[in-house]
């Protein structure tokens, strides 16, 4: 540092002295700061230049000195007497009313001047970046930023938190859609009402119910209307092979028999029946299938037997009989030991000519619905107050089910419950880690503030130095997104081979996939970031007056 080293020597000895300390900082690579009033020996040594004029400072935006390294001797002259000065003062100080200013103006400097900062934070030991050549230095470098706060560490439990809780909603929200979409609680019933004014006909059923829903819902009354017919038997007659001839000939090759059985026949095609009609096998004729439960076999004494002759209207026609686990659902609470399609019921009718036919009305009509349609058939049978239509039936032309309906509603509400509950476990979360990561911040903030408290001295604004805890937060998130990935791997492993969870609750998948950590991610880095931007700025300006007297002094 020279104070005006030539100010009492001739002009030819002060450029000796002056070529002597040139010399002196290129042997030894070293800088000098050279205060001095000669403008012409300023311009003859000088490589950079600060100048004070009327009390204020003149530099770059940036704060750094300009440079005059690549100007000529004349250049460097007109710029010494302010003739030429082509980047305006950004940093000023009034000496005289010790007036503090930021430096306001941005430069592309300033990023590279971060990222420096915070790369030689993380990665740079005795102000020299560990070498890549040895892997072993190399390793340690790259977990480095792991000893320098416990910040990632929260980071990670952060993620890790968010993603446990947005996959419960994610579950909880996939295991109430499954039970609203299973067919017995996805339709409701009715039967003919006490007015007689609407019976349950192929004509009013196939033709006019099912038009007039599909208009409501638009799907063209494909899978929304499913009529049901109980039939009794006067006689069931098993058999060991496919034909009653014996019977009809008054033969008796089974001695057992029953009488008037009740069996439901339904729509091969209605979700309900779904499961009963794959027992028979893909390629199956249905027309010659009849079901029946573990009740029927018993009826029997336990007997299994393959064939089964049923009398309609006095003719034995054989069937071949699946045997189905449960019993088969008719409408409301009722149940039946036997079942058979309204194919197979139709066909043998017809080619028996029964009278069945003719005068065939349905017992029961079922209605299905979707999540989002279910509004809109309820309202096709019945008024409420959110209906816009008026309903397709009176309330006395059918008598209708409602017990579905009150099942969804106690669905919905345990849905929306469920759902509530993680929102607010979410919100609860969000706010105890804003106040970790404040404190953390706080913290690491507050054992750096002489660092900083000089940077705000040279002008470096509030917000540009929360840019530097910004990047470093970034850096962070990346280290403890791959904690949390690993973390969550083993966890998947652990619970999907240990505790197997399908088996308790059927579909139930806690697989954890990439994509689940998305979203708590980008939720992780925008409170990090939002907190960091808070923290510094709240810093900066309670300590302003400490900048204020560093760049008095």
């Amino acid at each position: 540092i020279c104070d005006e080293p030539t100010s009492s020597l001739d002009g030819e000895t002060g450029e000796v002295l002056l070529n002597r300390i040139k010399l002196w900082v290129e042997q030894n690579q070293k800088a000098v700061l050279w205060v001095t009033h000669n403008l012409d020996q300023a311009a003859k040594f000088s490589d950079y230049l600060i100048t004070v004029k009327e009390g204020k400072l003149h530099v770059n935006d940036d704060g750094s000195p300009l440079d005059l390294t690549n100007l000529c001797y004349a250049d460097k002259l007109l710029k010494l007497h302010g003739e030429v000065v082509e980047t305006p003062a950004s940093n000023t100080i009034n000496r005289g009313h010790h007036r503090f200013t930021e430096n306001t103006v941005g430069s592309t400097g300033w990023l590279k001047f971060i990222l420096k900062i915070v790369f030689e934070y993380f990665y740079m030991t005795n102000s020299r970046l560990l070498s890549i050549t040895n892997l072993k230095t190399f390793w340690k470098a790259i977990w480095r930023p792991l000893q320098k706060s416990s910040f990632t560490f929260l980071i990670a439990m952060c993620i890790l938190v968010f993603t446990m809780l947005f996959k419960a909603e994610k579950l909880g929200s996939e295991f109430f859609d499954a039970q609203l979409g299973k067919p017995e609680v996805s339709h409701f019933t009715f039967k003919k009402g006490n007015s007689g004014e609407f019976p349950l006909t192929q004509k009013n059923v196939n033709g006019f119910l099912k038009g007039q829903i599909a208009r409501r819902i638009d799907n063209n009354g494909q899978g929304v209307v499913f009529p049901r017919k109980e039939d009794r038997l006067r006689k069931i007659i098993p058999s060991e092979k496919n034909s009653c001839d014996p019977f009809n000939l008054g033969g008796n090759q089974r001695s057992t028999r029953r009488e008037r059985e009740s069996l439901i026949i339904f729509d091969e095609n209605e979700p309900l029946y779904d499961e009963i009609v794959k027992v028979a096998g893909d390629g199956m004729d249905l027309k010659s299938v009849v079901f029946g439960t573990p009740d029927l076999k018993a009826s029997f004494e336990g007997q299994d037997f393959e064939y089964v002759c049923l009398d309609i209207d006095d003719v034995l026609v054989p069937f071949l009989i699946q045997w189905v686990d449960t019993k088969l659902p008719g409408g409301g609470d009722r149940t039946f030991d036997m079942g058979l399609t309204e194919e197979a019921f139709n066909y043998w009718s017809d080619k028996t000519g029964s009278i069945n036919i003719d005068n065939s009305t349905y017992s029961y009509v079922a209605v299905y619905f979707q999540k989002d349609t279910v509004e809109d058939v309820l309202c096709a049978f019945e008024k409420t107050k959110n209906c816009v239509l008026e309903p397709v039936l009176g309330g006395k032309d059918i008598l209708l089910n409602k017990d579905v309906f009150k099942q969804i509603s106690q669905f919905t509400l345990q849905a929306r419950l469920a759902q509530s509950a993680v929102i607010l476990l979410v919100i609860s979360f969000s706010l105890v880690m804003v106040a970790s990561l404040m404190f953390a911040t706080s913290s690491e903030v507050k054992t750096q503030e002489k660092s900083l408290a000089i940077l705000r001295a040279f002008g470096v604004t509030g917000l540009k130095i929360s840019t530097i805890f910004q990047m470093r937060s970034v850096i962070q998130l990346a280290y403890a997104l791959f904690f949390a990935s690993l973390f969550l791997g083993g966890f998947t492993i652990i619970i999907d081979y240990v505790v197997e969870p399908e088996k308790a609750i059927d579909g139930l998948n806690i697989v954890m996939a990439p994509r689940d950590l998305v979203l708590p991610t980008l939720l992780t880095f925008v409170i990090t970031q939002f907190i960091t931007l808070f923290v510094v700025l709240s810093w900066s300006k309670s300590n302003k007056y400490v900048a204020e007297k560093l760049q008095g002094l």
